[in-house]
């Protein structure tokens, strides 16, 4: 990631966070520095740029930022919550030797997942925009396993997602290539005389 396109992200975490109602204003600073974090992991794991962001825009939806957010409690007998950690991790992912309350071990599992179940729906929903084939993923690896699969679907974080890059593209600069000049060709226009 160039350095400007990190500033920019940068920039686009900070308002998303600011303009998010569900998170505190003393808690925004610590919020910023968990996405950047986030962020850091999906460009390590070669998420592509057009992707940038899922986790950002699931831990918002999933936890406000905080990494020792608590939830799920309804499916517990015992009223324990089974999702714990920024992105709400149950605890068949201690399997995995992830700690569920560490940002960067689970991001770096929550992508990887993704990652992984992207090889099956690739085959599964046959679909041929990149954008749609890693949202096939993503949905198909947070939600509960479907015999026919979840092709036609989204994950409940989507439209965040969706927010998060408007905001990102509203930051960046529409940089066009110049096109090289040819000198000939019927749409030359310049005539000497």
């Amino acid at each position: 990631m160039s350095f400007t396109a990190l500033i920019m992200w940068h920039f686009t975490v900070l308002e998303y966070v600011c303009s998010t109602p569900t998170i505190a204003e003393d808690e925004r600073i610590a919020a910023v520095a968990t996405a950047m974090t986030m962020l850091r992991v999906e460009q390590e794991l070669g998420i592509p740029e057009h992707m940038l962001g899922m986790s950002v825009a699931a831990a918002s939806v999933e936890s406000g930022f905080n990494a020792n957010a608590k939830g799920d409690h309804k499916f517990s007998r015992r009223g324990k919550p089974k999702a714990v950690g920024v992105l709400q991790l149950w605890p068949w992912v201690e399997r995995y030797d992830v700690d569920r309350e560490d940002v960067l071990s689970s991001t770096r599992f929550w992508l990887g997942h993704i990652q992984r179940v992207k090889k099956k729906t690739d085959r599964q929903c046959r679909s041929r925009h990149p954008r749609t084939q890693w949202r096939q993923a993503w949905v198909t690896a947070v939600r509960y396993p479907k015999p026919s699969g979840r092709c036609r679907e989204k994950p409940k974080h989507w439209r965040h997602f969706l927010r998060l890059r408007r905001i990102y593209a509203r930051f960046m600069p529409t940089m066009k290539p110049a096109l090289p000049y040819s000198g000939s060709g019927r749409n030359d226009h310049s005539r000497s005389s």
